[in-house]
């Protein structure tokens, strides 16, 4: 991971990693939330602040390709892709 990413992007990047590497069960925000050391509802907020849509609905869609591409617009200065 590019240690010059603000840490809500770091924590999506992660995320969409886990969820990409699941098997064919997508897994729950108890289980990301434990493998990345947060709280399911920290996960929760943050995700979807980030990107619009919520870690379980994101399930390896385009706008999680584009974000782990660095090809997302930026929604403001803090960071967060849409």
């Amino acid at each position: 991971m590019d240690m010059n990413l603000a840490p809500t992007d770091k924590l999506v990047r992660a995320t969409i990693a886990l969820i990409d590497d699941a098997d064919e069960t997508q897994p729950t925000l108890n289980h990301l939330g434990e493998k990345l050391g947060v709280s399911p509802f920290h996960l929760q907020r943050t995700f979807k602040k980030a990107l619009g849509v919520s870690p379980p609905r994101v399930c390896r869609s385009d706008t999680a390709r584009s974000f782990q591409d660095g090809d997302a617009r930026r929604r403001h200065s803090g960071g967060c892709a849409v």
